[in-house]
């Protein structure tokens, strides 16, 4: 079994274009996203999946090509899922018929991920060969009424019952839940055969009404593990306004060390 890891790059995002490039502290914001991966325990290379000639060459010119890779994708690719999915047909077909290859999806725009997090994830899928889908969850600590900010309620043995970008669940009495409520984090892992499938998939009625793409597998009867992890950073780069949060928590960190 192995891990392979992909991080979908797009370069003409609607709310801030550009900004796997946008320029974070020494590096890009796309430089740290595989900094961190390289610290996980996922196969190498590294595959950053782009449709972007520009976010290629920045791979090419900061990375050894053994270690990270720009896997060229078509423009015409919806989705992260899609992009993930066109890499594993065009590398890993032939692979698929006798090897269980987990594919790991960490988003371009989450500078801060943590490398243990992420081998907790590829552990998740490791330990349980009947799972297809896995992804992380942390506390809710703030912003939880921004719709940018998923959330996830789980069943008793930890997989998500739904996503929602609305505060989930609704307390008709206030305190009436006294668990930590979940922020999910777009980190996944997929059992390959399944990504493939899914990505075949018509997007679901609640996926076209969240705009959430874990929905469409909910819906078609898969289960996802939510793995609960702490000490998050709280900023994934969405907006412009992201990004300056973020040159914030990164100076604070630096000054920390």
């Amino acid at each position: 079994m192995s891990a392979i890891l992909i991080i979908p790059a797009r370069y003409a995002s609607t709310r801030f274009p550009g900004k796997p490039l946008a320029q974070l502290g020494a590096k890009t914001v796309i430089e740290h996203v595989v900094a961190a991966a390289l610290q996980t325990r996922a196969a190498r290379p590294i595959l950053v999946a782009t449709d972007d000639d520009r976010i290629a060459q920045t791979i090419r010119d900061n990375f050894n090509s053994s270690e990270v890779e720009a896997a060229m994708t078509s423009e015409n690719c919806a989705t992260g899922t899609d992009r993930l999915a066109e890499v594993v047909r065009a590398r890993f077909a032939e692979r698929l018929e006798n090897e269980r290859l987990i594919v790991v999806n960490i988003q371009g725009d989450e500078p801060f991920i943590e490398p243990r997090h992420v081998d907790a994830l590829i552990d998740a899928m490791t330990n349980d060969a009947t799972l297809k889908m896995a992804t992380l969850a942390t506390p809710l600590k703030e912003r939880a009424d921004d719709v940018n900010v998923v959330k996830v309620v789980c069943n008793q043995n930890g997989d998500a019952l739904y996503f929602s970008r609305l505060l989930i669940p609704f307390e008709r009495e206030a305190g009436s839940f006294d668990k930590p409520r979940l922020r999910h984090l777009g980190i996944y892992a997929y059992e390959a055969n399944w990504l493939l499938e899914m990505a075949a998939l018509p997007p679901s009625p609640l996926e076209r009404a969240e705009m959430l793409e874990q929905l469409r597998a909910l819906e078609n009867g898969v289960r996802i593990r939510v793995i609960e992890v702490q000490e998050v950073a709280p900023i994934a780069i969405d907006t412009p306004d992201d990004l300056v949060r973020a040159e914030e928590f990164l100076s604070q960190t630096i000054g920390k060390r």
